[in-house]
C-alpha cells in the first residue's frame, strides 16, 4: 500500500512520487534491484493484475464515519482493478479495518486529504482541483433535481465518483462543485444503498463500460506501471522499502517541486 497524505509524506511515499516521474531508466535500475528477491511465480502474478489495472476510474470518499464502509469499497476497489481511492477526512479521521478490506489496501493507493488541509478553504474542493488537474471528471452521487442516471454519464474523460458520509451524504459543496451529479435508477420502496454497495455498483458498471467504449484509455501509463510495480515488490519483501533507500536521494529524481500539482 501506497499511502499519500496531502499533511505528511513518510520518506517511501516521497520517494513513490517522484520515482514515477523519473527517467525510464532509473525506474527499471530499481525494478531490477528488488526483482530477485522476487519469486517468478509472485511476480508473474503481479504483472498479470497489473495488465488489469487502471485509473481511468478512482473514487472519492468524504467524511465517512464509519470505517468499515470504507474498507468495504476500499476492497471492491481493489478487486475491480482501480488503483487509487481518493480520502477526504473532515469531521473523522479515516482508518482502515484489518478484518473487512482483508489486506486489499496494501495493493492500493491511498490519497488521503485531511482535515487540516484548508489550501483553497475546503479540502474537498482542494481534492476535486487536483482530480482535475489529472483530467477527471466529478461525478456528484446524489438526489438532486439535475442528477442524471448513472448509465447517461459522459465517460468520454476519465471519471472520479465521489460518495458522501453514510447519513446525509456527500456534502452541500461537494454536490454543488462536481462536474455533474448522478444517482442509480431504484425501482423498489427503499430509495438508498449503504455506501459500500452504492460503490460497488458504480464501480462495477463503470469500469465494464469504460472498457467497452474505451478500451484504449483503461491500461496504466508505462511510468505509472513501473512505480507501481515497484511499490508492490517492495511491499511484499520484509526489508523492501531498506533496499529502496539508497535511492530516495538518487539524483535522477526529480525534486517534489517539478512534480505534477
Amino acid at each position: 500500500m501506497a499511502v499519500f497524505r496531502e499533511d505528511h509524506l513518510t520518506p517511501l511515499a516521497d520517494f513513490l512520487l517522484r520515482l514515477e516521474q523519473a527517467p525510464d531508466a532509473l525506474q527499471e535500475e530499481v525494478m531490477a534491484r528488488l526483482r530477485p528477491h522476487i519469486t517468478d511465480e509472485r511476480f508473474q502474478k503481479m504483472e498479470q493484475v497489473l495488465a488489469q489495472r487502471t485509473q481511468a476510474l478512482t473514487l472519492l470518499i468524504e467524511n465517512v464515519y464509519q470505517p468499515q464502509n470504507a474498507s468495504a469499497v476500499l476492497r471492491t476497489a481493489e478487486a475491480l482493478g482501480l488503483q487509487s481511492v481518493h480520502i477526504v477526512e473532515k469531521d473523522h479521521r479515516y482508518e482502515v479495518s484489518p478484518q473487512v478490506v482483508m489486506g486489499a489496501d496494501k495493493w492500493l493507493d491511498l490519497h488521503y486529504a485531511p482535515a487540516e488541509d484548508t489550501c483553497i478553504g475546503n479540502n474537498t474542493l482542494a481534492q476535486y482541483a487536483r482530480l482535475r488537474r489529472r483530467g477527471y471528471r466529478i461525478a456528484a452521487t446524489c438526489w438532486t433535481e439535475d442528477a442524471v442516471p448513472i448509465q447517461e454519464l459522459d465517460l468520454s474523460k476519465p471519471v472520479a465518483m465521489a460518495f458522501g458520509t453514510e447519513l446525509t451524504g456527500l456534502s452541500r459543496e461537494a454536490i454543488e462543485a462536481a462536474d455533474v451529479r448522478t444517482y442509480i435508477p431504484m425501482y423498489g420502496f427503499t430509495q438508498s444503498f449503504n455506501i459500500s454497495v452504492a460503490a460497488a455498483l458504480c464501480m462495477h458498471y463503470l469500469r465494464a463500460e469504460m472498457t467497452k467504449r474505451y478500451p484504449e484509455r483503461m491500461p496504466l501509463k508505462p511510468k505509472v506501471y513501473r512505480r507501481i510495480l515497484v511499490q508492490w515488490m517492495a511491499g511484499a519483501l520484509r526489508l523492501g522499502e531498506d533496499l529502496l533507500k539508497p535511492y530516495f536521494q538518487h539524483p535522477d529524481l526529480p525534486a517534489r517541486s517539478n512534480l505534477p500539482a
